[in-house]
């Protein structure tokens, strides 16, 4: 039943991953993966508040296979610093020719 909880957040994940697919593909070359949905949307929010650029998409399969929020931008250091203080644990992958590359 707590799943249930997130799927309108799913279902606004993948159409704005459906719509950046539309318009060339998803913006920035960072992806921000989260240890849980509910931090992944708390980081979201943070970002938001802070004016920091990012895409906010479902996490691509070959970072993690399960459900999950991903942020996507193209310099990672104002939100991992970000993160850092609001104290959210965080991965950090960097798109290469062959997919993806964890940096931290």
């Amino acid at each position: 039943m707590a799943q249930l909880k997130y799927l309108p957040a799913g279902v606004r994940l993948h159409l704005k991953l459906f719509l950046y697919q539309l318009r060339g593909g998803v913006p920035g070359r960072y992806y921000f993966k989260f240890h849980s949905i509910p931090e992944g949307l708390k980081a979201e929010k943070l970002a938001k508040s802070a004016k920091i650029p990012f895409a906010s998409i479902p996490i691509p399969d070959q970072i993690y296979p399960q459900c999950g929020i991903s942020l996507v931008v193209d310099n990672p250091d104002r939100l991992k610093e970000l993160l850092r203080r609001a104290g959210i644990e965080f991965e950090i992958y960097k798109t290469i020719p062959t997919g993806f590359e964890k940096i931290r």
